[in-house]
């Protein structure tokens, strides 16, 4: 199997001493041209080498997280089963469009664009304005379904449609 990207030495630790590597297209696949550096990766099991999918320079994949198909991560968003609770609420109140105030370090926060989670908001989550679903888990429970796409009709002021 040809690569599509490799893991270059440019790595970061995080707090609870995960390290991350920098990955780099290696040859040119759909937008993504021959070079390109993109975000960060634990291993190479959480970015296929096959598809059009790919990790942007601002956002991280790690743990259990698989990024596959023509998927693409972005904007520095990154929601796991490992994400401690009040970086999960901080990121999902970001990604929902609350106002979110700096930190103690005067840090500020831009809303998110997308948010890729796995099994991790299968129920009881709120956000009025998602307008595109992309559902990758297989569920035999009809129920299940519609309450996964449900959150795609909720009426919001920012969207006309769902995708």
């Amino acid at each position: 199997m040809a690569r599509k990207y490799i893991l270059t030495r440019q790595k970061k630790t995080l707090d609870d001493n995960v390290t991350l590597y920098r990955i780099m297209a290696v040859v040119d696949f759909g937008t993504v041209k021959e070079g390109t550096v993109g975000g960060f990766v634990q291993s190479t099991e959480n970015l296929s080498q096959y598809g059009l999918c790919w990790i942007a320079d601002d956002a991280d994949v790690y743990g259990y997280a698989a990024v596959s198909g023509n998927a693409v991560v972005m904007h520095d968003a990154v929601v796991t089963g490992e994400t401690p609770a009040s970086e999960r609420d901080l990121l999902l109140r970001r990604f929902k469009n609350e106002k979110v105030s700096a930190n103690l370090f005067g840090d500020t926060f831009r809303p998110l664009k997308y948010l890729v989670n796995v099994n991790v908001l299968t129920t009881g989550f709120d956000a009025p304005n998602v307008d595109c679903i992309v559902l990758l888990r297989p569920t035999a429970s009809p129920g299940l379904y519609y309450q996964m796409i449900g959150r795609g009709f909720r009426v919001h002021e920012s969207k006309k449609e769902t995708l």
